[in-house]
């Protein structure tokens, strides 16, 4: 929306900025390197179907979930016969309490798993004391990197998972890694995935709010169908899936969400009704969103509709209802935008404290 007041470089900012955040297209500048940190992993058509072939691998009894997580994951894991479900605390940053630890033991419950997940790309500073305490009360540890691909960490943990869609492209597919595979593969098809990503940079290119209907519609059905529930977890083949990965630049996708990050905290003018949250990022680290936290779910929902109506689509982590998630909102800062895209998206974020 155009203001009457605008000054002359926002309307030339509101002109060439058509949208922020929704699905990751595919931008060829960031795939153009070699490395080999996918190499030796396994492939799911989804995150959940990953964790779902973990907890089978395991003979997992009981999960222990944080309290701050996909509704959706959740209501497909408890479709597992036998499969206990429980939440653990976190405090205001994400972080796991200590005091859980005691209550987690796996000679009380059966075979026992504990998720970690790297919040938004931060590793809990508490990392390496809670993974030996799991490992003490022989609790199988399991690392959520749907969040932090990106990072290199040499923590323990049993097995890691992530999703790819958060981070570099929007496929499908996630990975899992730690265990080995020697079973027969079902075949991943992206071909439905890469038409989308092709029709997102056509409406893109043409602000072209048919296709962009088209997009949608179709990208609905695909999330959509990550729900269905298979008798067994499949282990895919994926060739394009991992060429793609094995191309992904991931130096320069790191440097370019810090760069909008910075970009983003240093734009934001303070406020009453909500403040940036910063995590503590360590220097190896680099952020999946940027967060602020509102100070109440009015102000949140009123802050989320502002960033729609100026074309800016902010994912909400998770709309569970927890008391921290109704005060949340994350802005998009991966490596599609610039840093003057930043600025525009603070520009829009400001007008909303007047």
């Amino acid at each position: 929306m155009v203001v009457a007041n605008s000054p002359p470089s926002l309307l030339i900012l509101l002109k060439i900025m058509p949208e922020i955040g929704s699905f990751i297209e595919y931008k060829k500048d960031f795939f153009n390197a070699d490395n080999d940190r996918f190499a030796g992993l396994i492939f799911f058509q989804s995150g959940r179907e990953a964790l779902r072939y973990l907890i089978g691998h395991f003979k997992i009894r009981t999960i222990f979930l944080p309290s701050y997580f996909c509704d959706d994951v959740c209501a497909y894991l408890k479709k597992i016969k036998g499969l206990k479900i429980k939440e653990y605390a976190l405090d205001d940053k994400l972080g796991i309490k200590k005091s859980i630890l005691a209550k987690i033991k796996s000679k009380n419950e059966g075979k026992v798993a504990f998720l970690m997940v790297d919040f938004f790309g931060r590793r809990d500073p508490n990392y390496d004391f809670i993974a030996a305490s799991l490992k003490r009360a022989g609790v199988v540890l399991l690392s959520d990197r749907t969040h932090s691909a990106l990072n290199s960490y040499n923590n323990f943990f049993d097995a890691e998972l992530a999703s790819i869609k958060k981070l570099f492209v929007n496929l499908p597919g996630a990975y899992v890694g730690g265990v080995k595979y020697t079973g027969k593969y079902a075949r991943l098809d992206l071909q439905t995935g890469l038409a989308l990503l092709g029709l997102k940079e056509r409406y893109l290119k043409n602000n072209d709010k048919v296709l962009k209907k088209k997009f949608l519609e179709g990208m609905r059905k695909e999330e959509g169908s990550l729900a269905n529930f298979h008798k067994n977890a499949r282990v895919v083949k994926a060739p394009k899936l991992e060429e793609i990965l094995s191309k992904a630049d991931i130096k320069k996708m790191k440097r370019a969400r810090m760069n909008n990050y910075i970009t983003l905290s240093k734009n934001i003018k303070p406020t009453k009704k909500f403040a940036w949250l910063d995590l503590g990022f360590a220097k190896n680290e680099t952020p999946t969103f940027a967060l602020i936290k509102c100070t109440s779910y009015k102000i949140r929902e009123g802050l989320k509709a502002h960033l729609i109506k100026n074309d800016i689509y902010p994912p909400v982590h998770w709309p569970n209802g927890t008391e921290l998630s109704r005060l949340l909102i994350s802005i998009p800062i991966d490596h599609r935008y610039l840093p003057k895209d930043m600025r525009y998206v603070s520009s829009v974020i400001n007008r909303f404290n007047k």
